[in-house]
């Protein structure tokens, strides 16, 4: 009676973490859409009022400085113009693939960084 009783205990216990993962699976998946989703809204939504800074401030020079360096200006510019539309589309990946979505977060991040480290400093004269 008693190996009775630890079978049963034992496939209800298979039962009840089969369940459990059963349910636990598309809500966690769900919750990384949602997560990867609100994270690639904000930077979307960042992209979008920097550039409309931006473009205010650079056109016909309207905010810049008197001893602006035109080509740090187009190369701001060219910069602000990617943001946008890579971050829109990584984020609508996102929807589908929150993985995918994260990886290409990432992969922006890093395109960033390595293009303010090459291109964006310049040395000032004293």
């Amino acid at each position: 009676m008693e190996t009775f009783a630890d079978g049963v205990f034992a496939v209800a216990a298979t039962f009840t973490i089969g369940i459990v993962w059963v349910n636990h699976h598309p809500v966690m998946s769900q919750i990384a859409r949602a997560a990867t989703l609100t994270y690639g809204i904000t930077p979307v939504l960042m992209a979008v009022l920097l550039n409309a800074l931006w473009f205010y401030a650079s056109v016909g020079a309207r905010l810049l400085r008197e001893d602006h360096d035109p080509k740090v200006v187009r190369g701001i510019t060219r910069s602000y113009r990617l943001g946008l539309p890579m971050y829109l589309a990584a984020t609508l990946i996102s929807i589908v693939s929150p993985t995918v979505g994260a990886i290409l977060f990432a992969a922006i991040a890093a395109l960033y960084i390595l293009e303010s480290s090459l291109f964006g400093r310049t040395k000032q004269s004293s």
